[in-house]
């Protein structure tokens, strides 16, 4: 389970249940993303997957998040791709730098 901040006016109270579907060390992640409005039903339900592919010497990271209906859920699509960018972009690339520039130091 993930907690982030509940928008009770879309219908979300900030929970967001998962599963993990699939799990490859080193290759492959996929899980559930379910949130509501924490009355036991989900408008959103979807699936994350997480691939990793070697690369020259590297590794190369996929995202991708399906499941979304976006005539019933903008927000959820919003939210969503808003918060991966920001994570991918942000987070996940600060950790992959200071990883880079502790090995060449």
């Amino acid at each position: 389970m993930f907690r982030t901040k509940p928008y009770p006016q879309m219908s979300f109270d900030g929970n967001v249940y998962c599963e993990i579907l699939e799990a490859k060390p080193f290759e492959k992640l996929i899980y559930s993303w379910k949130g509501g409005p924490g009355d036991g039903t989900f408008t959103l339900d979807s699936v994350v997957t997480w691939t990793l592919i070697k690369e020259n010497g590297g590794t190369k990271v996929f995202l991708n998040h399906d499941g979304f209906d976006t005539t019933g859920n903008q927000f959820g699509f919003e939210s969503m791709n808003a918060g991966w960018k920001g994570m991918m972009e942000g987070k996940l690339g600060e950790l992959i730098a200071k990883k880079l520039e502790n090995e060449t130091a």
